[in-house]
């Protein structure tokens, strides 16, 4: 008897079924093993879930659980879609249906395998505590990581604020936030907190040195560029510590959001969350949090 996960993409995605599937295991007393072969036909992401204090038993029998789902997800061009609502599945195999929570995997009290993206908080919330200290614990930390997280600690009122581009470029259904959602939640924060300095977190290397992008809030951004021996982990991390959060439509900063959730945090999400297709995200944000229109 175990529960049994199939991680795909990068670690914010790999970090909510592994989150979804703690919490399952952990309800039904058995184990948590991963099945990571995924990563070795998908060369683009590593495996990110031994980069932290994390725990589950590796898979040894092979790819037992792996199906059509993962192959789907990741050619032809249907790479992150999330409007399948039939596919042939085996027994033992929950396949997420839909975006919104299911609570039925709540109920669940079998051996089984998830393969999905499950995200939603609501899949997860009476752990909450524990993983937020496992994602914490991070293995052996850069010295980016170190000196980095002492300047938060020193900076006086910090926003760390998330840019997705990448292959969201060339992705119309995810879509890419525009400046002015961040101009938006910028401005917002200046009459909510005052004075703050900005901690610029991006994976488009071209935009971190373009000086006309949040031009008039210039003076007051701190670029972070994440050395190669740094691993994802710690700039998710580096969110977490600052005071407020502008995220991205990225599972990477909702993670570095939710894991520095506090009292007085002001954290911003983009509405829609994907460009290609409407879908009922009402599941994925905290309450707390501040939704802005991305168009």
């Amino acid at each position: 008897m175990a529960v049994v996960i199939t991680p795909i993409g990068g670690l914010g995605n790999q970090l909510f079924v592994y989150a979804a599937g703690k919490a399952l295991s952990r309800r039904q007393d058995i184990p948590l093993r991963i099945d990571r072969s995924h990563f070795k036909k998908y060369p683009l992401r590593l495996f990110e879930l031994d980069s932290f204090e994390s725990h589950f038993e590796e898979l040894q029998t092979g790819n037992q659980f792996s199906s059509r789902l993962t192959k789907y997800l990741f050619t032809g061009g249907s790479r992150i879609s999330r409007l399948v609502k039939k596919i042939a599945h085996g027994p033992g195999r929950l396949f997420e249906q839909d975006f919104v929570f299911e609570p039925r995997l709540l109920k669940v009290r079998r051996h089984v395998g998830l393969e999905g993206y499950f995200q939603s908080w609501r899949y997860f919330g009476e752990i909450a505590d524990e993983l937020r200290q496992e994602i914490r614990s991070i293995s052996s930390p850069s010295n980016f990581y170190t000196n980095l997280q002492k300047e938060l600690a020193g900076a006086g009122v910090s926003v760390a604020i998330h840019v997705r581009r990448g292959d969201y470029i060339s992705n119309s259904y995810m879509g890419l936030v525009p400046e002015a959602y961040y101009r938006h939640a910028l401005g917002l924060l200046q009459e909510l907190v005052g004075d703050f300095q900005i901690y610029l977190f991006s994976d488009d290397l071209e935009l971190l040195h373009d000086d006309s992008f949040l031009a008039a809030w210039r003076k007051r951004v701190r670029i972070v560029m994440a050395p190669d021996d740094s691993r994802p982990v710690e700039s998710l991390n580096l969110i977490a510590q600052c005071d407020h959060v502008v995220m991205a439509n990225s599972t990477f900063s909702w993670w570095g959001a939710w894991l520095g959730e506090r009292a007085g945090r002001h954290v911003f999400y983009p509405r829609p969350w994907l460009a290609g297709a409407l879908v009922d995200d009402r599941d994925l944000a905290l309450p707390t949090w501040i939704c802005l229109g991305s168009e």
